[in-house]
């Protein structure tokens, strides 16, 4: 994430504006003023999808661990399956096994669950800033491109 915002938002970002200056020349004060808004909107677009991004990778890594617990578990119960020991042994143990092994897939459930809900509920925040930074950039973009024609 952070060769990411190295890379790609300082590294090719600022060259963009200094291209964009050396064919601006001109310093007057409407310049100044639509490059420091232009370069605050850039910026507040790319810290929200900066925000966003590393929420996404998150999400995606706790989804990994507990899709590992999941396959563990599944791969516990296969183990039982194949051992005799197991079938042979007593009632109270294979409840005791199954009742340890049915809370922790229920506990796997609710971090599922909780997950997934403020992932939606990140991208729910996001949807409306996201949008007003966007339009905001199609603006300044057609104002420039109609400017200089």
């Amino acid at each position: 994430m952070v060769v990411k915002m190295i890379l790609v938002d300082f590294l090719i970002g600022f060259p963009m504006y200094a291209v964009y200056m050396w064919y601006e020349r001109d310093t007057g004060l409407v310049f100044l003023s639509s490059f420091t808004f232009n370069t605050v909107a850039v910026m507040q677009l790319v810290a929200t999808t900066n925000i966003v991004q590393f929420a996404l990778i998150w999400g995606n890594c706790l989804y990994r661990l507990i899709n590992e617990r999941i396959q563990h578990l599944v791969s516990s119960i296969r183990q039982m399956d194949d051992s005799v020991e197991y079938w042979n042994g007593s009632n109270a143990e294979q409840r005791y096994i199954f009742r340890h092994i049915w809370r922790h897939l229920n506990i796997l459930r609710g971090q599922h669950y909780t997950l997934t809900e403020s992932i939606r509920d990140m991208a729910r925040f996001y949807n409306l800033p996201l949008a007003l930074i966007m339009s905001n950039q199609f603006v300044i973009i057609i104002s420039e491109v109609s400017k200089h024609r």
